[in-house]
């Protein structure tokens, strides 16, 4: 099926802004008019927010040591190129955690808008890079048990 010169019209007049809800728009409800913090909304707080975001920095300081460990001359082999691989392939995947979790709890808690500062758009190539890390982390596993 071709476009019409009508069709492109169209799509060029589309108004993304107006018309783009992103999933977490329903999920966490930060447009809402409510100012109150439900009782249930601090234990989520805790362990969405801030027990995912201290995991998160320990893990990206954990996996960023080994990646210099494994960087170094010495440390030259087939099985610590792909243990470097994995270590930055899971500092990607915490760093997806993070961003679609932990900063949309935080800011459901202190009441920040994230749709104001165009957080949504950026959610679609976030769940990509992770989707991405996750099908690599599985590629590097299988390849450590092969060389084993």
């Amino acid at each position: 099926m071709e476009l019409g010169l009508n069709d492109t019209e169209v799509i060029m007049d589309w108004d993304w802004e107006r018309t783009h809800v992103s999933p977490f728009h329903n999920w966490y409800k930060l447009t809402s008019g409510n100012n109150s913090t439900d009782s249930d909304d601090v234990p989520k707080f805790l362990i969405e927010g801030i027990g995912i975001l201290i995991v998160a920095v320990l893990g990206t300081v954990g996996n960023l040591l080994s990646a210099w460990i494994l960087s170094r001359r010495k440390m030259k082999s087939s099985i610590n190129c792909i243990l470097l691989g994995l270590a930055l392939t899971d500092t990607l995947l915490i760093l997806n955690g993070t961003f679609t979790l932990a900063i949309p709890r935080i800011c459901l808690f202190y009441k920040i808008n994230l749709f104001k500062y165009r957080f949504s758009t950026l959610i679609p190539t976030i769940y990509a890079i992770g989707l991405t890390s996750t099908e690599n982390i599985i590629m590097f596993y299988i390849k450590v048990e092969l060389q084993n």
